[in-house]
């Protein structure tokens, strides 16, 4: 069995690094799965990333960009995880995770800086 992720000071989330941020003011979110050899947009991906959001970046007023990007070789996002769409019966209760994540998308922009994808090899 899996064993439980646990956050260490090295490791605070389990779908990404801890962010790192430039002297110019510039965060870095690398998405980093260990589990799979590419990154998924998971269910709990989006879960983490709310979280880091709101704990690292959203309220720091010396971040004055995002950089998204993969620590992968392999590329940046293979796309949606299609094991967290398969599990969900009545596809029409993905209509409240899509609304969940676009008002994420919207508070990211609420911070009002610059928000980049560095994206290398494949992104679906």
């Amino acid at each position: 069995p899996e064993t439980p992720f646990a956050p260490t000071p090295d490791r605070k989330y389990k779908y990404f690094q801890n962010v790192e941020i430039t002297p110019g003011g510039v965060a870095i979110v690398r998405f980093d799965n260990p589990d799979k050899k590419v990154n998924t947009l998971s269910f709990a991906l989006m879960h983490e990333a709310q979280s880091l959001w709101n704990d690292d970046i959203h309220s720091d007023h010396s971040i004055k960009s995002v950089v998204f990007t993969s620590a992968k070789e392999s590329g940046f996002i293979a796309g949606a995880d299609i094991f967290d769409i398969q599990r969900v019966q009545d596809k029409s209760q993905l209509v409240p995770v899509i609304e969940q994540a676009l008002n994420f998308f919207l508070r990211m922009k609420s911070k009002g800086v610059p928000l980049v994808a560095a994206i290398h090899g494949p992104a679906l």
